[in-house]
Formats: C-alpha cells, sequence, structure tokens
C-alpha cells in the first residue's frame, strides 16, 4: 500500500469514530453546553473541520472553503473566527449552523483531506509546513489531525455524559 492511500484511508477511517458521538444531537440540542464543558457539538464540528480544511491548504492551496466559512450566511456557514483555536462557544444557535449541516461541513472537510493526501506526490508529502509553533513533514499532518480529532472526540464523550445522552461505545457493567 502506498503511504497515500494509507493517510487517506486513516483519516476516513476517523470520521467513522468519531461519528459515534453524533447519537442524539440534533437542532434542539447541538449548541447546548455543560457545567465546566464549554465546548459544544457545533463549536466541535465547525473547530474540527476550520482545523482540518486549514491544513489540507497546505496540499491544495485553497484555504477555507467559501461554501463551508464566512461571515455571509450563518445559517449554512460557520463564522471562521467563531471556530478558531482560542474561540470561545456561545450557546446561541444563530450562530452556528444547523445541526445536519455541521456534520455536512465536517464530512466535506474530512473527504478534502483524504483526497489532497491520496492525490499529493512524494515530494510534496516530503515538504515541511508549519505546525503548533514548529513545522513537520506534510505526511504527518493527516495523522496529528486523526489524534486531534480524537481530542474532541473525548470532549464530545464528557458532554455526552454531563447532558446524561447515554453511552455511544461501550455501556458500563451493572
Amino acid at each position: 500500500m502506498k503511504l497515500q492511500d494509507a493517510l487517506a484511508e486513516s483519516v476516513l477511517v476517523g470520521r467513522s469514530l468519531i461519528g459515534r458521538f453524533y447519537k442524539g444531537f440534533d437542532d434542539t440540542n447541538h449548541t447546548k453546553q455543560a457545567i465546566n464543558l464549554p465546548n459544544h457539538f457545533a463549536w466541535t464540528l465547525g473547530h474540527l473541520s476550520w482545523v482540518i480544511q486549514r491544513n489540507a491548504n497546505h496540499f491544495d492551496g485553497q484555504g477555507l472553503l467559501d461554501s463551508d466559512f464566512g461571515t455571509d450566511d450563518p445559517p449554512r456557514k460557520y463564522n471562521p473566527d467563531a471556530v478558531a483555536p482560542g474561540s470561545v462557544p456561545v450557546a446561541d444557535a444563530s450562530k452556528y449552523p444547523a445541526c445536519a449541516r455541521c456534520v455536512e461541513i465536517f464530512d466535506r472537510s474530512i473527504d478534502r483531506l483524504a483526497a489532497v493526501a491520496k492525490a499529493a506526490g512524494d515530494d510534496t508529502l516530503q515538504k515541511r509546513v508549519p505546525w503548533v509553533g514548529g513545522e513537520m513533514p506534510l505526511y504527518l499532518v493527516p495523522l496529528r489531525l486523526n489524534f486531534h480529532n480524537g481530542l474532541h472526540a473525548g470532549q464530545l464523550a464528557d458532554l455526552r455524559r454531563a447532558l446524561q445522552m447515554g453511552y455511544v461505545i461501550i455501556p458500563p457493567k451493572a
């Protein structure tokens, strides 16, 4: 298997892993927050999409997709400043896309990253890119993003518990 294929597959598998935590979220609760857990479902998917698309840009130079990010259509797009690192999630649902649209934007981000990783030439994968105050070879970016997605999946698991939404992976033993 080529490295490009493995990177693309790892990104696609990550979608299904975080997708387990979607159960029970809808337009009535996708911006609900719990005490000491400031992130909510809409912010989390927007943040992940923002980070994924910013890093897909290292491969394809397209930046954030206009279909998903901007300040001109809040019901359909994320405001990039509202989900970028350091942003503070708010409970006002009008500031975020509807629940299904959040998932659609996240899915498009995953598909984009998988496609550009799969299509990248060997020289492109060796290119060094900025990463959190340092740099790394581009071939590591999709793997690091999977870790980032996993971190936020854990936050969704905590949020689900705090909102008493039930387990989605393995229920506790009685």
